[in-house]
């Protein structure tokens, strides 16, 4: 206060400044409650995953066939044959999983060809041959690409079970 008589301009800035000041403070604490939020979610979430898996699947069990099965097939051996076959499955699903999707839209469109030849915008003729097509182009090679990669999936657990 002393000061501002002596500086011109000094309160108008201090009364300015001071609001600005007591905002950008509130900020920051949010801030830090946000990232100490993360912090401790980040570090809670794992430990309360692994209890809710723990209560519904029978992890525990699982646990003691794996250790019975380490000990007639050798740990090393049943690990690497186990994240193989697992590795194999991940790729042979996600896989017809992308092949299923696409099956299913082209079975829509199929499907609304059908609604289209109802309303009059299309003949009998064009939705046979639509439905030709898609049993050529579509269903046929989801299903030879189903088969060849279910039988691959149960090549590698043939491989990994023996």
């Amino acid at each position: 206060a002393a000061l501002a008589g002596h500086v011109p301009g000094l309160v108008d800035f201090a009364s300015r400044s001071i609001p600005r000041l007591g905002r950008a403070r509130a900020k920051t604490g949010t801030a830090v409650v946000v990232a100490a939020g993360f912090v401790v979610g980040a570090w809670l979430a794992p430990l309360a995953i692994n209890k809710l898996a723990t209560f519904l699947l029978p992890i525990g069990e699982l646990a003691e066939a794996y250790d019975v099965l380490a000990r007639f097939a050798g740990g090393k051996h049943l690990r690497r044959s186990c994240t193989r076959l697992l590795f194999v499955t991940a790729m042979c699903q996600v896989s017809l999983g992308y092949v299923g999707i696409a099956f299913i839209r082209r079975g829509q469109a199929r499907k609304n060809s059908l609604i289209h030849l109802g309303d009059g915008r299309g003949t009998a003729r064009g939705f046979t041959q639509k439905v030709g097509w898609y049993m050529l182009a579509v269903a046929l090679p989801y299903m030879a690409q189903r088969t060849v990669m279910e039988n691959v999936n149960d090549y590698a657990y043939g491989v990994v079970a023996r």
